[in-house]
């Protein structure tokens, strides 16, 4: 029993050791670097077997990848081995107690462990890094520079606290805390959804939304309140008369002048030779728009009709008046259209003879424009 526990833990940290190195030979892979221990050597120094080098030990590193995968499920097989040998032998409870202990010394192990292959990783990448520049000097300097956040074009100072703010752009929603109304309407809200549930349940909601209203706001921990900064930063704006737009390009922030920036609206406005529109043309064009797809929705439905009646030419007679008969009841469902038809046939409306199979084809054969012509 003894000896399988420690068996257990010794498989159990060899698992996670074998993923580790799965992880870090698959970011040599991405990231382009060898590691030492790949290290092959030629007497030739041809770029032909430079290029040979560079595939060998790429290869390598792929088969020392999958040999890694391969040692992980063969260890992972004997730990479900022993897995279920120890379930049977001990309680749940111990079992439980016990995978905790493994857990957490593996936890330490490979923590350590992790932290060493992340620092092979670094010194590796600044070593690529660093031939890279030294083989290409346009690499060694960087002349880009990132265009400011917040553009102060306006006569207005503003205080550190504010550009910070800005800084977050004007999507960024700032930490505001819940005011007593706040808290009625989360009341009003809850004893709304609870309205059907027990007392019970109500009165327990009750009190986790107590306990957390009397917690101490998440904010009261940060060195700048952001509400208050958002409060003096409106209070400047509306004193100062500013706008605050959004750039053109770019995700810069512009702080300028209203009237400037009005002023600069009517001139472009007026370089674009716009003009005022007497009416909103809006309806109209709905109303266009409705009327197109309607009379696009009802040839649609024509050609369907069409389409089936051409699909039914060949069959015989039996089939062909029973479709005609169902057809007729589905679009004379009135007096006035079957007088219609019959009048624009030459049949009076107040008689309405039976019709038979044969007289069915024949009308039937008229086409369906005809049936809905006014009578002459």
């Amino acid at each position: 029993m003894a000896l399988q526990a420690k068996l257990y833990l010794k498989l159990f940290i060899k698992c996670r050791i074998a993923s580790l190195n799965i992880y870090f030979n698959s970011q040599c892979l991405k990231r382009g670097v060898t590691p030492k221990f790949v290290s092959i050597k030629s007497c030739s120094s041809s770029p032909a077997a430079q290029h040979a080098i560079s595939t060998a030990k790429k290869v390598w590193v792929q088969k020392e990848v999958k040999m890694w995968y391969s040692k992980r499920e063969a260890i992972c097989h004997y730990l479900f081995i022993l897995h279920m040998e120890l379930c049977s032998k001990l309680h749940p409870a111990e079992f439980q107690v016990w995978e905790d202990r493994v857990r957490s010394r593996t936890k330490s192990i490979c923590d350590a462990k992790r932290k060493v292959l992340n620092q092979k990783l670094y010194i590796l990448s600044r070593v690529l890094r660093n031939s890279d520049t030294q083989s290409n000097p346009k690499l060694r300097s960087c002349d880009h520079k990132f265009a400011p956040r917040v553009v102060n074009l306006s006569n207005s100072d503003l205080s550190p606290s504010n550009l910070v703010l800005l800084n977050k752009g004007l999507k960024y929603a700032p930490v505001i805390p819940t005011t007593t109304n706040g808290y009625k309407n989360l009341a009003a809200d809850c004893d709304t959804a609870l309205s059907r549930e027990p007392i019970g349940t109500k009165q327990l909601i009750a009190n986790i939304i107590s306990e957390d209203i009397k917690k101490p706001p998440f904010y009261s921990s940060r060195p700048v309140r952001e509400d208050l900064t958002l409060k003096m930063l409106k209070k400047v704006i509306k004193e100062g008369e500013l706008a605050v737009v959004k750039a053109d390009k770019g995700n810069s922030t512009v702080i300028m002048d209203r009237e400037n920036y009005i002023s600069k609206c009517q001139n472009f406005i007026a370089s674009t030779n716009s003009e005022n529109l007497l009416k909103d043309p809006t309806p109209s064009y709905q109303r266009l728009v409705k009327g197109g797809v309607e009379v696009e929705a009802l040839w649609v439905k024509k050609d369907r009709q069409r389409s089936k009646e051409q699909s039914l030419v060949g069959c015989n007679e039996t089939v062909f008046s029973s479709y005609l008969g169902s057809l007729a009841a589905s679009i004379i469902p009135s007096p006035y259209v079957w007088g219609r038809r019959m009048v624009s046939y030459g049949i009076s409306s107040s008689s309405r003879p039976e019709l038979m199979p044969q007289d069915t084809i024949l009308l039937s054969r008229m086409p369906l424009e005809d049936a809905a012509m006014e009578p002459r």
